[in-house]
């Protein structure tokens, strides 16, 4: 598993420091091409992110998030993502490094019980409530999608549309 590090700037907001931790810890465990790497993480000083939840520096290997809104695991895993996406791209990989992409790869990965929030950041903004434990299967499934055809994005949309009426029928 990678080693995480927290910069000074996490340690000036109390509880928020064992937060990150905890959800950091759990994450990587869903990210195999971080293993080995060093991890760290930081709050932005000057606006702290404003009202955007978290950032990436892959080059550096850093991931920022707001202290004053703790993330969720959709936006650690996200962060995450961007880190993994680089290192897979020095090593001479075609992955796209889009926000979207990043978004869906992430939540693909992640074990439905931590999934979160009820949206895929960049992609859907909302989706029901009881369809978020689904979102890591539709994004697997937009992936397989993506490999013979570009329009993944469309397609899960499509998916997650479909099982909004697959629900609105049985009520």
């Amino acid at each position: 598993m990678a080693k995480v590090v927290l910069l000074e700037s996490v340690y000036k907001y109390p509880v928020f420091d064992v937060l990150v931790s905890m959800k950091l810890k759990e994450a990587l465990k869903y990210f195999p091409e971080l293993e080995g790497e060093t991890v760290y993480v930081g709050v932005r000083r000057k606006t702290c992110l404003g009202d955007v939840r978290g950032a990436a520096d892959p080059e550096n290997n850093i991931v920022f998030f707001n202290p004053r809104d703790p993330p969720s695991y959709v936006t650690v895993f996200h962060e995450l993502m961007h880190l993994a996406v680089a290192k897979l791209r020095r090593e001479g990989r075609k992955v796209p490094r889009t926000e979207a992409y990043v978004s869906i790869a992430a939540v693909a990965r992640m074990p439905s019980h931590l999934v979160d929030e009820n949206r895929i950041p960049y992609v859907v903004d909302e989706v029901p409530e009881h369809l978020a434990p689904k979102l890591p299967k539709l994004c697997h499934q937009a992936l397989e999608h993506r490999k013979h055809r570009r329009n993944y994005i469309q397609y899960l949309k499509k998916l997650i549309e479909e099982e909004k009426k697959k629900v609105s029928q049985h009520e």
